[in-house]
């Protein structure tokens, strides 16, 4: 058995247990609810690159959403005047499952 799946089973229990420490229960029942989604989205890769991004989009995830107490994806910053849609080629890692690298 390959290291992917143990680690995408213990990053995903990770995840369910690191949203009982969010005082909000809207933001623990997100939590909840889009980390099997998301999971579930992503078990049909086969690539191991492609896994391995996808585990590294969740571990950044759940890092920031540790850090900043903030479960929801953190789009990446647009210098004023800009639209945000010309920056195409900046797109951040741990937005891949919502149309971002990868």
């Amino acid at each position: 058995m390959t290291t992917q799946p143990i680690k995408a089973l213990h990053l995903y229990r990770q995840i369910l247990r690191a949203a009982k420490t969010f005082p909000s229960p809207a933001d623990r029942s997100y939590i909840l609810h889009e980390t099997p989604r998301l999971f579930r989205a992503n078990a049909s890769l086969t690539s191991p690159a492609a896994i391995s991004a996808r585990l590294f989009e969740a571990e950044s995830r759940l890092a920031l959403g540790l850090h900043y107490g903030i479960p929801y994806p953190r789009p990446s910053n647009v210098s004023p005047g800009e639209t945000g849609q010309t920056r195409g080629a900046e797109r951040i890692a741990y937005m891949a499952s919502y149309g971002g690298v990868g």
